[in-house]
């Protein structure tokens, strides 16, 4: 559930914070995405759906059970499965605009997360970096190709990559518009406790009517606020 509503959330323009730390999350725009959320996870989604595991949802879709899903590059060969309902029917596009969010997007800004590269201070950091650089510049295609990962604009614009997968040609230029807008983590140790599992506290608690969504606003702020206190980012 978290990670369906946190894309929306992202999409009404909400941050999380600041420059100087200081949260946003008590916008009203916070609420009324949450309302809404709920009441479409209640109307329209199937019931199966709020038990679901992290990738069910694309076994739903894949079996022509689901006719919408929030897709990812790694999840095209579940819903492309040859033996599936879905296979080549499929219409890729970026997110739907959230109207009137607080920065003026032009479509959905869906969160760009999950795991990444990083080389830490150690004797081995130059010879490391050169490896990345390797790897995912100089070997850029190679790379695409076996991971089915795409972000640079020579793997939208390769004719290589695009015939690699009869969905290709419809999937990466719809891609490379989502890549348009994004949001990426913010690079703080604490990014996963005060947004990631606030998060899933906050539309959890909602979803289940243990708190309204004011109560549950209000209390993810100040446990944000607390976390930076401690953190010292603020006095």
């Amino acid at each position: 559930m978290a990670r369906s509503y946190i894309v929306l959330l992202y999409s009404t323009g909400l941050r999380g914070w600041d420059e100087n730390f200081e949260p946003d999350l008590d916008h009203p725009i916070l609420v009324e995405s949450a309302n809404f959320f709920v009441d479409l996870a209640r109307r329209v989604s199937p019931r199966d759906a709020q038990s679901w595991a992290f990738l069910e949802g694309l076994d739903f879709f894949r079996d022509g059970r689901l006719a919408m899903a929030t897709m990812w590059p790694q999840g095209l060969a579940t819903v492309e499965d040859p033996n599936g309902q879905a296979a080549g029917n499929v219409i890729y596009a970026p997110l739907p605009m959230w109207e009137g969010n607080l920065q003026g997007f032009t479509q959905g800004n869906p969160f760009l997360g999950g795991g990444g590269v990083f080389v830490f201070d150690t004797p081995n950091a130059e010879e490391s970096f050169r490896f990345l650089h390797w790897m995912l510049q100089e070997q850029e295609i190679e790379w695409a190709r076996q991971s089915n990962q795409f972000s640079r604009r020579a793997h939208f614009e390769s004719e290589e990559i695009r015939n690699l997968q009869p969905y290709f040609a419809a999937f990466l230029p719809a891609y490379e518009q989502t890549l348009e807008q994004v949001f990426v983590r913010q690079s703080i140790p604490e990014y996963g406790a005060v947004m990631w599992q606030g998060t899933v506290d906050f539309i959890t608690d909602v979803f289940s009517g243990d708190l309204s969504a004011e109560r549950a606003q209000q209390r993810w702020v100040d446990r944000m606020r607390a976390a930076f206190e401690r953190a010292g980012y603020v006095n």
